[in-house]
């Protein structure tokens, strides 16, 4: 057994060689990234963002837009203001809105990207960090994302909207398990948890909402800014490359040299369809299809 202390990050993922690879600075493996893992690839990543200003003006404006949605506009004020100068970067963690945030390293990635700001103002106290969790609130994977574990047990919600994103599902059929769960997890420490779900509920919010209230009551004091990545006002800066896309298909292209080295060295997850475009309708996710 290895002794407290520092130890290789790399010795975290030795079943996955992908990233112990990506870590270990395997040449073709990083060829895959935009950015090597590394303080130099760090400060590549912020010359690389330095410029972009019409990025830095939609995403203060649609975060504004957000939070006010959700009454929050005093605490996403400054933030959205930092976001605009170009001395500002964010350092984002991404993922789907799991039944009460779901897996531990949930939490452990949100936990990282604010420790890594902290450490990145220390070296670069002319710039500000903003840390970012990305909610994939368009993921439709419920037997994924319908569950989560607490004192060895597994806790299921089955009340969810097939065939839906299951962040679009309505919160108000979430009441009565929530009732369940709250004798049983009930205490000071949740008090305040347990009521800002509450209110999320009454206000006739989806369960992307409902997520987003839980991580900004347990990260807000950390000043992670969460993104909701369904939100229309998201949405419009994809409008150029989602004509590009349903036209060309140009994604799928770009992707094979990138897929070719995966496959011959890594077990891949997931494959690209020639078309993997999907549109929310009232009855549900609903895939787009090319005719022609």
């Amino acid at each position: 057994m290895q002794a407290a202390g520092r130890f290789p990050l790399s010795s975290l993922y030795r079943n996955n060689k992908l990233i112990s690879d990506y870590l270990a600075g395997n040449e073709q493996t990083l060829a895959l990234a935009a950015f090597n893992p590394d303080a130099g690839g760090i400060e590549q990543a912020i010359l690389s963002r330095t410029q972009s200003t019409e990025a830095r003006e939609w995403l203060s404006k649609g975060l504004r837009e957000q939070y006010r949605q959700l009454g929050l506009e005093e605490y996403i004020s400054t933030k959205a203001d930092l976001l605009k100068l170009h001395n500002t970067f964010t350092v984002t963690a991404a993922h789907q809105p799991n039944l009460m945030t779901g897996p531990l390293y949930t939490l452990h990635k949100i936990s990282c990207v604010i420790s890594l700001c902290d450490d990145l103002k220390k070296k670069y106290p002319d710039k500000n960090f903003v840390p970012v969790f990305w909610c994939g609130s368009e993921d439709h994977d419920a037997a994924e994302l319908n569950h989560f574990y607490a004192d060895e047990k597994t806790y299921y919600w089955n009340s969810y909207l097939n065939g839906h994103s299951f962040g679009m599902s309505p919160s108000a059929n979430l009441e009565a398990d929530l009732s369940l769960w709250k004798n049983t997890f009930y205490g000071s420490q949740t008090e305040g948890l347990w009521k800002t779900i509450q209110e999320g509920i009454r206000q006739g919010e989806n369960m992307a909402g409902i997520h987003f209230r839980i991580i900004h009551h347990l990260f807000s004091g950390y000043g992670l800014v969460v993104v909701l990545q369904h939100l229309p006002v998201f949405k419009r800066v994809l409008i150029p490359l989602l004509k590009q896309e349903i036209k060309h298909g140009f994604s799928f292209d770009a992707m094979q040299a990138s897929l070719q080295t995966l496959r011959s060295r890594y077990h891949v997850q997931a494959n690209p369809r020639a078309f993997n475009l999907f549109m929310h309708t009232a009855s549900g996710r609903e895939r787009i299809e090319r005719n022609g």
